[in-house]
């Protein structure tokens, strides 16, 4: 196992200039999806973008930021399969995977106080992948598996303002829009109320809703095992949570809170039902949710260190079979 990376920054007044890379070299003899056992695998996968950004703050309160940016991504990988039949000598034939994705985006944002009770904040942000390809054959003799390219893009924009109600009470609520080419546009609000009946204690209740858009591979992907599904949507989720945060002194903190998700459209695979096509494919077919408590302490001391400690209790279930979910402890101590 290789691993590099590398960063640097350069600032000049209110620009910043970033670039940085990560690469990673394995040889894994695992025999993950079914590979050869105790053959090396080679996998590479890497990483590299660059940034330009700006931001000031400008007279009369306001404040402006922008960032322009490059970033790429590949993964190669070589799985040795064992194609000899059962009780024979190994014979290992070679299936290639490469993958590669390159985009390019901009994002900006103004926010400014107005009325002297809100603080207002509108943004915007554009991505194109301008490359997206997946290829997969196999070597000895050579077989075409899958060759997949495709370009995407989108663009959002959304608008927040924090409301100074009283002096122990304000509100902050936002409007998210994304435009998908591929599935087109998902609207997504959240709110959130904060209340200091104290010096040290908040009570906050907060609402939200956001989606994972499906990715290249979950859409678009088609080979001998899995075909593409063009209409496939995003996933959803709204959350609630109500929560009571108190302070002794400087240095302990204690809270707890209460919340419940509701995930809808989940992404998963699903076995084809057409006789004359078995590949499976994916689909937004599941909803979950979950209902939980959750307890933390926290004390940070004067000379700079900090514990903290926290237990939560939640029930993740799917909602048309009740079954918990897995990979969603009951009980989760940190």
């Amino acid at each position: 196992d290789q691993f590099a990376s590398g960063f640097a920054s350069l600032r000049y007044g209110s620009l910043t200039l970033q670039g940085g890379f990560v690469r990673r070299d394995k040889n894994a003899a695992l025999a993950p999806y079914g590979t050869a056992f105790n053959v090396a695998q080679p996998t590479l996968d890497a990483r590299a973008f660059a940034s330009l950004s700006y931001a000031n703050e400008l007279g009369d309160d306001w404040e402006v930021s922008a960032r322009a940016y490059y970033d790429r991504y590949t993964l190669d990988v070589d799985y040795p399969n064992d194609v000899a039949d059962p009780g024979d000598p190994r014979a290992i034939r070679w299936n290639i995977e490469r993958d590669q994705a390159e985009w390019i985006g901009f994002e900006t944002q103004v926010s400014k106080t107005l009325l002297q009770h809100h603080r207002v904040t509108l943004g915007a942000e554009a991505r194109y992948d301008f490359h997206l390809s997946m290829t997969s054959y196999d070597i000895d003799p050579f077989e075409l598996a899958s060759d997949f390219s495709d370009q995407a893009g989108r663009v959002g924009a959304f608008l927040q303002d924090e409301i100074t109600l009283l002096d122990t009470l304000s509100a902050n609520v936002g409007l998210r829009y994304d435009y998908y080419a591929t599935f087109g546009d998902t609207v997504n609000p959240r709110a959130g109320l904060i209340y200091h009946p104290a010096e040290k204690t908040t009570i906050k209740a907060l609402y939200g809703q956001a989606y994972r858009a499906p990715n290249v591979w979950e859409y678009g992907f088609d080979n001998f095992y899995q075909r593409s599904n063009p209409n496939l949507g995003p996933e959803t989720i709204q959350s609630y949570e109500l929560v009571l945060e108190q302070y002794f002194g400087s240095e302990t903190r204690l809270s707890v809170s209460g919340f419940f998700n509701d995930t809808q459209d989940l992404i998963g695979a699903t076995p084809s039902t057409d006789p004359a096509d078995s590949r499976e494919y994916f689909s937004n077919l599941e909803q979950a949710r979950a209902l939980g408590a959750e307890f933390e302490a926290e004390y940070r001391t004067r000379s700079g260190w900090l514990a903290r400690a926290s237990y939560t209790l939640q029930r993740a279930e799917d909602v048309q079979s009740g079954a918990e979910l897995s990979n969603s402890p009951q009980h989760l101590l940190k």
